[in-house]
């Protein structure tokens, strides 16, 4: 994987950048972003970014296909759930559904690899 920053100075601007959108929406954004989507939703790619370099950096290798892998499997169990418990499936359900879940788990796994690169 190609970074050519270090992965606390990558922590630093995505921090950065989501202090940017959170309070330029306020002012600046503000009507160019749709209020239905949230911050976080915009944060997930650069999120994906940090947890890639941070695994490769310290362990060289990336634990992102191993991610996706869970997510495509939490997305199929969701389907599922909904589709034949719920009985209550909708496509823009399902994916907002879906998307809340991915941003809250990539937000634990990036603090728990912050946390063993630091250890």
């Amino acid at each position: 994987m190609f970074s050519f920053i270090d992965w606390k100075i990558g922590l630093g601007v995505i921090i950065g950048i989501w202090l940017l959108l959170l309070f330029g929406r306020r002012v600046v954004l503000r009507g160019r972003i749709p209020a239905r989507i949230k911050t976080l939703d915009l944060m997930i790619f650069f999120m994906w970014w940090e947890i890639g370099e941070i695994t490769f950096q310290t362990w060289q290798r990336s634990a992102l296909p191993s991610l996706w892998l869970v997510f495509v499997l939490w997305g199929m169990a969701i389907v599922v759930y909904q589709g034949f418990w719920s009985q209550k499936y909708t496509p823009r359900h399902f994916f907002v559904m879906w998307w809340r879940i991915i941003g809250i788990v990539t937000i634990v796994v990036l603090l728990g690899f912050i946390a063993l690169a630091v250890l």
